[in-house]
């Protein structure tokens, strides 16, 4: 038992014992049995009210110490995170002696609120990147085992694929390809220019189930640019602003990742091959 509870049993045992006594010596001096009655009444209730009042308090430690062991738990429950959330209140108890009531703790406070946000939509099976970032693209490649579906922008993709980033995400694809992966992309045109031709007839060369759409001709919600790996994973290219800066949305929501397949599967409808052949494709 903690030190602070033996200590209040000890407090309690103490006012009992002390009350007892003075109950005992105003026996003598009271002149009636009443009165005495009376008195003695007055030291039970006030014997009550003090063991209400510790036991009051007891209960308050006792969530305390509950809700710091909980937490203690739950960071103890994942082997990377005591270590960082050590290191995260640590650095915040320095900043907080260091520049007290400051832009500082107002930044850091922001950070961690900030991360809090980023969890709730990992809980979703979110993840958003910059644009420039492709790692979860160079990660899904190698994972597929069956099929990759994908739609490219002209306005978004064409660049990029002449890109170190789209040359590396390209071998990629080329080597699932060459271990049987179904790989298939429709490319969403404004203008059929020599660059794009070029690049889907690359790809249909390399093994690319390859077919192309003008944009004009698919409604607005069509229009994006989008890919699903199996169907365990799927991105598509969110606009950020007025200037046309985009980053890249992933989800790992099946739910999701179904509505996306159905997205997809609507543009292929409207779709035509590359070279105006009839799909032998696996998954229509």
């Amino acid at each position: 038992m903690p030190i602070g509870s033996w200590t209040g049993i000890v407090m309690i045992v103490a006012i009992g014992v002390v009350l007892a006594i003075v109950a005992g010596l105003m026996s003598y001096l009271l002149p009636d049995v009443k009165s005495i009655v009376s008195f003695v009444a007055g030291l039970q209730v006030t014997m009550l009210a003090v063991q209400i009042e510790y036991l009051v308090r007891q209960n308050g430690q006792t969530k305390s110490i509950i809700h710091q062991l909980s937490l203690t738990e739950a960071v103890s429950r994942i082997a990377w995170m005591p270590r960082l959330v050590k290191g995260m209140a640590e650095s915040i108890e320095k900043i907080e002696q260091r520049f007290p009531d400051s832009p500082a703790m107002v930044a850091a406070r922001k950070l961690i609120e900030d991360s809090d946000r980023g969890l709730k939509q990992l809980e979703r099976g979110h993840i958003v990147h910059d644009y420039e970032d492709i790692s979860i693209l160079l990660d899904q490649a190698p994972r597929t085992r069956r099929s990759i579906r994908a739609t490219s922008l002209q306005e978004v993709d064409l660049a990029w694929w002449m890109s170190p980033l789209g040359k590396k995400y390209w071998s990629l694809l080329k080597a699932a390809i060459d271990r049987g992966v179904h790989v298939e992309r429709i490319f969403i045109y404004t203008e059929w220019t020599d660059a794009l031709n070029g690049l889907a007839e690359d790809q249909h060369a390399s093994g690319v189930h390859v077919f192309k759409v003008r944009k004009e001709d698919i409604p607005p919600d069509l229009q994006i640019d989008m890919i699903v790996w199996d169907e365990t994973c799927a991105y598509r290219a969110v606009l950020t602003n007025n200037s046309g800066g985009h980053r890249n949305s992933f989800t790992l929501d099946l739910g999701e990742i179904q509505d996306m397949i159905m997205t997809y599967n609507r543009v292929y409808s409207l779709a035509t091959h590359l070279k105006g052949d009839e799909s032998s494709c696996i998954l229509h």
